[in-house]
């Protein structure tokens, strides 16, 4: 095997990789199980030995760097942390796993042209796990039940799957404007009433806020449109959103719209009172943390045995305000980078991070290969668009 056939072989593996990314943790005890497992290293090995072999890496930007201390400095907090040593080792692992994630991504997307490859593999992987949701549904109100219970798939947690779903309306949105043919488009757009349903299935509040950032997105792709697209899109929306209000069980309608009043009114579900015990313990370790996983412990030690449901308390907690400095180095840098972009590509990402960003409030993300596998994505997006610009001046 030479080593063109190797590059096609690891970016075979690499696409595989990016698409399992959306549901690991759901789908590792599924029959497909290790078969994801053995993606990521598969490509890993693959791509060492194209290096072995006289291929050169690009080189690092200075997000990869921010991405690296970040993920080190977790790692690193394994030394100190209260947690068992087998749950703390497995966490530890995870993050050298990250890192070997974006190796990959940044060795295997180079070209726009790959990076649309890749956005499809999200979008297509996404909308399976819609399917399955609905189809789930379809099947309890077939078999006499659906009025009641929240709905995912693959044992995926109920609010993740419902952010997992809303992100999907968003790559739709983008992924439909890379095609010329009008007919594409729609097929590609016809998707999102998938989504919008599944999303309403799991009965989360966040996952509502996530779509309803995805639809200013949305507004903003329509208004790019021509006049018969606009006409047939707002459209077919409007009698897709009415069908699903109309078949999704009542129960789930209202939880779903009672976002804005219960956020009015302070009530997160008791989620504040486990803030509370987290920045009780925060203030033990303030500058280097508790340690990694060491908040679902420190839960346990006031009888509640929960995580923090916020991806920032988390931070803070286990990684003290170094941890969470870096981290929101990373997320800056990120930030900073699209707003020199131009075009789609620039409100894509700005509403893709917005999204990540609210996501984090309600759950936690820090240990989910999705957050990861996205700030990958809009890292190698940011450079080849950059790259592209700079060119062109």
């Amino acid at each position: 095997m030479n080593i063109q056939q190797l590059r096609k072989l690891s970016y075979a593996l690499f696409l595989f990789f990016v698409a399992t990314t959306v549901a690991l943790d759901g789908m590792l005890h599924t029959p497909y199980g290790p078969l994801i497992i053995g993606a990521a290293p598969m490509s890993f090995g693959i791509v060492l030995l194209i290096f072995a072999l006289g291929e050169k890496m690009p080189q690092f930007t200075r997000l990869h760097t921010l991405f690296f201390f970040y993920l080190f400095w977790s790692s690193l907090s394994y030394i100190w942390t209260t947690t068992p040593a087998d749950t703390a080792w497995r966490l530890f692992l995870l993050n050298f796993y990250f890192m070997v994630m974006l190796i990959i991504y940044w060795y295997s997307i180079n070209t726009k042209q790959r990076l649309n490859h890749a956005y499809i593999a999200v979008f297509l992987a996404i909308f399976f796990l819609a399917r399955v949701v609905n189809y789930n549904f379809g099947m309890e109100i077939q078999e006499g039940g659906g009025e009641s219970g929240r709905y995912t798939a693959y044992d995926i947690g109920a609010n993740e799957m419902a952010i997992t779903l809303g992100f999907g309306m968003t790559f739709a949105l983008y992924i439909s404007s890379l095609y010329k043919k009008i007919w594409l488009r729609l097929l590609i757009l016809g998707t999102i009433p998938a989504f919008i349903s599944a999303s309403f299935l799991t009965g989360s509040r966040m996952g509502f806020v996530i779509l309803l950032l995805g639809l200013i997105f949305g507004i903003y792709q329509v208004s790019r449109m021509q006049f018969f697209e606009k006409i047939i899109v707002s459209f077919a929306f409007i009698v897709s959103i009415g069908s699903i209000i109309k078949n999704i069980p009542k129960e789930l309608v209202l939880r779903v719209f009672s976002t804005w009043h219960n956020a009015k009114a302070g009530n997160f579900n008791e989620r504040e009172v486990i803030w509370q015990i987290g920045f009780d313990g925060f203030k033990d370790q303030p500058f280097i943390g508790r340690g990694v996983d060491s908040f679902t412990r420190m839960s346990n030690n006031a009888h509640m045995d929960l995580e923090a449901h916020n991806t920032y308390i988390s931070i803070l907690v286990e990684y003290g305000i170094i941890g969470f400095v870096l981290y929101l180095s990373l997320v800056f840098g990120i930030l900073f980078s699209i707003l020199r972009l131009k075009g789609v590509d620039k409100y894509f990402l700005i509403i893709l991070l917005v999204q990540l960003l609210f996501a984090q409030l309600t759950t936690n993300l820090q240990d989910n290969t999705i957050l990861w596998s996205f700030y990958a994505l809009m890292i190698s997006h940011c450079w080849i668009m950059l790259k592209k610009q700079t060119l062109n001046q």
